[in-house]
């Protein structure tokens, strides 16, 4: 165990209680200041403003769950932020994605740390984070990055026929991966079910398939995250 000669400040945002729990307390036993951060409610000012002056490091849970209107809140968008602040950040995680870790590295984190590792081991790798010491492996993190590299490369080419799309045909893209019928889009929209059915046409000529499935699953292999309209 790594013993604390100075008080380091955390601050934690990870979407299971009873591990934000463990790393609380641990640290804050070690003689470590600690904060924490709700994760329904960690947009990047707030936990940025929660991390307080530059120096803080904030350990976040890559998964944050599911926000209101369901989609998923990922910890990636709290990186940038962060560091651009000035604090260290170490991504905890128990997706073993080389390609998602890559991501995160490639914004700025300190590293990225698995949930299979055993509490006192996380929590070391936290400390030793806060002190500019590395989490990660030299090897390990060239690694994680030819892996986003390859991985964003290959989503470039499945996105190029989706930016084909007029905004108006992302929207109804969007509702369909999200599993509304044309008739739930066209009451959503306010317009005729057969003016949502010709947008849908237009959709599948210009990504170049010929069902609505393939058309929502193209949209999930490219990772295209289009928001519906309000």
């Amino acid at each position: 165990m790594l013993m604390s000669e100075t008080t380091d400040r955390f601050v934690l945002v990870e979407d299971h209680g009873l591990v934000a729990e463990a790393l609380s307390h641990t640290l804050s036993a070690a003689g470590h200041r600690v904060a924490m951060v709700d994760p329904d409610d960690a947009t990047p000012d707030k936990v940025v403003a929660a991390a307080g002056s530059a120096g803080a490091t904030v350990v976040v849970d890559l998964d944050l769950g599911r926000g209101a209107d369901g989609r998923r809140r990922l910890g990636w968008t709290l990186i940038e932020p962060l560091v651009t602040a000035g604090h260290r950040v170490m991504v905890l995680t128990g997706d073993l994605d080389a390609a998602r870790w890559g991501r995160c590295v490639s914004l700025g984190a300190t590293g990225v740390v698995t949930k299979a590792l055993p509490l006192q081991d996380v929590v070391d790798l936290a400390i030793a984070a806060s002190r500019g010491e590395p989490v990660m492996s030299p090897a390990a993190r060239q690694e994680v990055l030819r892996s986003w590299d390859s991985h964003r490369s290959d989503r470039e080419r499945l996105q190029a026929p989706l930016r084909r799309l007029t905004k108006r045909e992302g929207q109804v893209l969007a509702h369909l991966v999200d599993g509304h019928s044309a008739a739930t889009i066209a009451a959503m929209a306010t317009v005729s079910e057969a003016t949502v059915r010709s947008q849908i046409r237009a959709i599948l000529d210009k990504l170049g398939v010929g069902s609505q499935l393939q058309a929502v699953a193209a949209a999930r292999r490219a990772g295209w995250s289009g928001a519906p309209a309000a």
